[in-house]
């Protein structure tokens, strides 16, 4: 059986969509036929183990390594301290399964260092790109047999920075098919939780509310809809969810509804109760606009429902193949006001196929380069 290592510098579980990208590939991976652990830092307390807090079946291992943890504690230093000793534990325990198989990661600083001391295929998956090209990465790029770029905007870039296109492959993010039809089955009953009229038109953005995320042109926009369109911002910390909650005016705050995170196995029950589904990526950013590859504008996609999206190039990369996918001038609310009501006025679902989309499509297309 083939042997990978997933190795990931990351707080695991974790409600930071990272974390839900990486177990979802772990599993993908080993429902493809190989033999996966997930290298990880012990970090914190764990409410929950990966397994259930990701409604996955126990298909491959996870290794937690004790690392200093001062993250957080002392500034930069503390930092480094836990990455270079996570970087360290983790090529002693590859070193003492004999090399064998294969090292995937997105930790760029882990991999530098697995470099120069490890014979193992290293595998790095990019979702953006370096401020500045520096001597480190030109090494780390010359060292690496592939890497994954998340959308053709970040493989153009990573061309442009000298990176051989025969290094390079892209395999964009993905969605989780099973998980989101098994939560359409149970009525999650939004609409009177929130005191939404069964006529109104209910919009709704799931994820973080990290500003290049664009959220607050969504929250702006509200003032030019008609009172019967309501805003529904589901996730995020409470302290972005207040930061949101200030820019909305006292007469129009009936219409925007805030809800904490939610496990992402109910997602799809918040899908099929809203009518149009947003992704308002800001195009200030060059992740935002450039290099991403949303897994929720998969799941937006796959629900059926009318999705509205910055005209940035990283989400047209996504939603031009489909139908239903209105778009605006990113970080203009009154652009995003319009597309709304564009959006309203079209199908109320559409039928998409995804199947090529999928955390095991994206598995079964890698593995030729593992």
């Amino acid at each position: 059986m083939k042997t990978i290592y997933y190795v990931a510098n990351y707080r695991m579980p974790t409600e930071r969509a990272h974390g839900l990208q990486v177990a979802m590939m772990c599993d993908a991976l080993a429902a493809c036929g190989w033999d996966v652990t997930l290298v990880v830092p012990r970090r914190g307390r764990r409410s929950s183990d990966i397994f259930s807090y990701y409604n996955l079946r126990h298909r491959f291992r996870v290794v937690y390594l004790p690392v200093l943890d001062l993250t957080g504690k002392v500034p930069v230093i503390g930092f480094w301290l836990q990455s270079t000793t996570f970087a360290m534990l983790a090529m002693l325990f590859i070193m003492k399964q004999r090399y064998r198989g294969t090292i995937y990661s997105r930790d760029q600083f882990t991999l530098f260092l697995m470099s120069f001391l490890l014979r193992n295929k290293l595998i790095y998956e990019m979702h953006t790109m370096p401020g500045v090209i520096r001597g480190v990465h030109r090494h780390l790029f010359r060292k690496l047999q592939c890497i994954v770029a998340i959308s053709e905007g970040l493989k153009r870039e990573l061309i442009a920075a000298g990176c051989s296109s025969d290094s390079l492959v892209v395999s964009p993010d993905a969605f989780d098919a099973a998980q989101l039809s098994e939560a359409e089955d149970g009525a999650i009953e939004l609409r009177s939780r929130l005191l939404i009229a069964k006529d109104d038109t209910l919009v709704l953005y799931a994820g973080s509310l990290m500003p290049w995320k664009g959220v607050d042109t969504l929250v702006r926009a509200v003032e030019l809809l008609p009172h019967s369109y309501n805003i529904c911002v589901l996730g995020g910390s409470e302290s972005d969810r207040e930061r949101l909650r200030m820019l909305v005016s006292s007469h129009t705050s009936s219409q925007v509804h805030f809800l904490r995170a939610i496990p992402h196995g109910e997602i799809g029950a918040y899908l099929r109760e809203a009518d149009i589904l947003v992704i308002p990526n800001s195009g200030r950013d060059a992740a935002a606009s450039r290099y991403t590859s949303p897994m929720k504008f998969y799941e937006y996609l796959a629900s059926g429902k009318p999705v509205v999206a910055s005209d940035v190039p990283a989400l047209h990369e996504v939603g031009d193949v489909f139908q239903g996918v209105y778009y605006f001038q990113a970080d203009d609310p009154s652009a995003l006001a319009v597309a709304l009501q564009r959006a309203r006025k079209g199908e109320r679902l559409y039928r998409r196929e995804m199947t090529n989309h999928t955390w095991d499509a994206r598995a079964q297309f890698l593995s030729r380069y593992l």
